[in-house]
């Protein structure tokens, strides 16, 4: 990454928005630069949180402000165990997707604003024109955005645009009953989520993605508004070989079955194994850290969805 910035800048652009060239920046990979540092993003995938928070810890200073703006649940809780106490964090939900364009460009494919879990810290960011609003139950928001990720296995999986992908009623039917799944065992486990983007209530957001294209599309209407080169990281990932988050996002929703009714017996990646018909979350944890593409517009025809009781 830093030697694509090296040799092309940065550049920013935001769906029907402003674009932004080489922004003053110092692009370092060198962790102790972090010592100097008043607030620290952190914007790592999951699986990097533990080495980077060890790093935070090193080298920052005990008072500094740390925002997490990352995908899923387990980050803040990694973070306030390996930080000073003295130290604060913020929880952060990006309810956006970004796309990397190559050659130094990022874009905003979607419409939203970040949700900051701090209100002084969302008046700071409004003070660099970041569009963004406080939040007063930042961990109910994380848990609603990770319904929304469920999305990211599908799209990665099918190889198509995020448009695409919400556009296809196959696609959305796997979307759903992963939904589905996840809201069964957040209400088994007591978990307090709030929806993010979605403006429905949340047990309806699933049937939402079942209704016909037509229907749904004038249901979220700002569908047609999303970049047609919109993917989430995960299609990358899988581009490039890399871990992907799989195990961060669907795997949670898998742990959170299991813990809340251990007994189950199809709890086993939410009733994946031994049987004919699969759970949605399960097969998606499993095929989307393979890296190959898979038409899951058939699949989407066989999904079971469990009860947690």
């Amino acid at each position: 990454m830093k030697k694509q910035l090296d040799q092309y800048g940065l550049h920013l652009s935001k769906a029907n928005g402003p674009s932004f060239s080489n922004p003053p920046a110092r692009w370092v990979t060198d962790a102790s630069c972090l010592s100097k540092a008043d607030i620290i993003l952190v914007t790592v995938k999951s699986s990097g949180t533990e080495v980077i928070a060890d790093e935070i810890a090193k080298h920052a200073k005990s008072s500094v402000i740390v925002c997490s703006l990352q995908n899923g649940v387990t980050n803040l809780p990694i973070l306030r165990k390996k930080l000073p106490k003295s130290c604060s964090l913020i929880g952060c939900v990006v309810p956006y997707n970004v796309v990397q364009l190559g050659e130094g460009k990022f874009k905003q494919a979607t419409l939203s604003e970040l949700l900051i879990g701090d209100e002084a810290m969302a008046n700071k960011f409004k003070e660099y024109e970041l569009p963004c609003q406080s939040h007063d139950n930042i961990e109910a928001a994380m848990y609603g955005k990770l319904l929304i990720n469920l999305t990211n296995a599908v799209n990665a999986l099918s190889g198509l645009s995020l448009r695409d992908v919400y556009s296809t009623y196959g696609y959305r039917r796997v979307v759903s009953a992963s939904m589905k799944e996840a809201l069964a065992v957040y209400s088994a486990a007591g978990v307090e989520v709030e929806p993010v983007n979605l403006k429905l209530p949340l047990w309806l957001i699933p049937h939402g993605f079942l209704l016909p294209n037509v229907l749904f599309s004038m249901l979220v209407r700002d569908l047609k508004k999303i970049d047609p080169s919109s993917r989430v990281s995960m299609c990358e990932d899988l581009d490039r070989g890399r871990k992907t988050e799989v195990m961060e996002l669907n795997g949670v929703i898998v742990d959170m079955g299991e813990n809340a009714n251990p007994n189950k017996q199809a709890l086993d990646c939410l009733g994946a194994r031994g049987r004919r018909r699969e759970s949605a979350i399960g097969w998606l944890c499993r095929n989307a850290g393979r890296g190959y593409r898979l038409n899951l517009s058939s699949f989407g025809r066989q999904v079971t969805v469990l009860t947690y009781r």
